[in-house]
C-alpha cells in the first residue's frame, strides 16, 4: 500500500491555525476470490434488457453424461441443466481461486481549523471530501480484470468538531 500527503498551514490573527492539505492512498494485489468455474462470457448475453432466449437456452434441461457416475451430488440425475456442461469443469459444482489482481485507491481534501484559547481552552474543527474507489471483485467471473466501482466503505464528506480542556 502506498500513502501520499500534502498539507500547508498558517496562522491567521486572532490565534486561529488553518491546515489545508491533499491526502492520497493506493492498495495494488490486494487478495480476491475468483470463480473460475463459470459459464464463459461467450455463452452470456450482452444484451441491454432481459435475453429470455439466451436465459431459456442455458437453464433448459440436457441428458446427463455424469448420470450415475457423481452419487450424491445434485450432478447424477438424468437430466441436467445445459449451463453446467458449459462450465470448465462441469463435473464439479464450483471451482474457486485467490488471486491478487485487486486494487484500491483513496483522494481527499481536508481542512482544519484550530483556535486556542486563555486557560486551555481548545477548539479544533475538521472538514474532509473524498472519494475511496475499489476494484475487488469481478462482474462476470470470465471477465479478465475486476470491475472498478464506489467503496462500500466510501465517506464523501466529514465534518468533526472537537474540544479540549486542559485540567489545572
Amino acid at each position: 500500500e502506498m500513502h501520499w500527503s500534502f498539507n500547508v498551514q498558517t496562522q491567521l490573527p486572532g490565534q486561529v491555525l488553518v491546515e489545508v492539505g491533499y491526502l492520497g492512498s493506493k492498495g495494488v494485489k490486494l487478495w480476491q476470490t475468483r470463480d473460475i468455474d463459470a459459464v464463459p462470457n461467450r455463452y452470456l448475453s450482452t444484451s441491454p434488457v432481459r435475453d429470455q432466449q439466451t436465459i431459456n437456452f442455458l437453464t433448459s434441461n440436457v441428458p446427463n453424461p455424469f448420470a450415475g457416475l457423481l452419487p450424491g451430488t445434485n450432478l447424477n440425475g438424468t437430466t441436467i441443466p445445459r449451463s453446467q456442461l458449459l462450465l470448465p469443469y462441469p463435473q464439479f459444482t464450483g471451482v474457486t481461486m485467490l488471486d491478487q489482481q485487486g486494487y484500491s485507491w483513496y483522494h481527499a481534501l481536508q481542512a482544519r481549523l484550530e483556535r486556542r484559547f486563555s486557560k486551555g481552552i481548545t477548539a479544533i474543527a475538521g472538514y474532509t471530501f473524498s472519494k475511496t474507489m475499489e476494484a475487488t471483485s469481478y462482474l462476470n467471473p470470465g471477465d479478465p480484470a475486476p470491475y472498478r466501482s464506489i467503496s462500500a466503505i466510501d465517506r464523501p464528506q466529514n465534518l468533526s468538531i472537537s474540544g479540549i480542556y486542559e485540567l489545572p
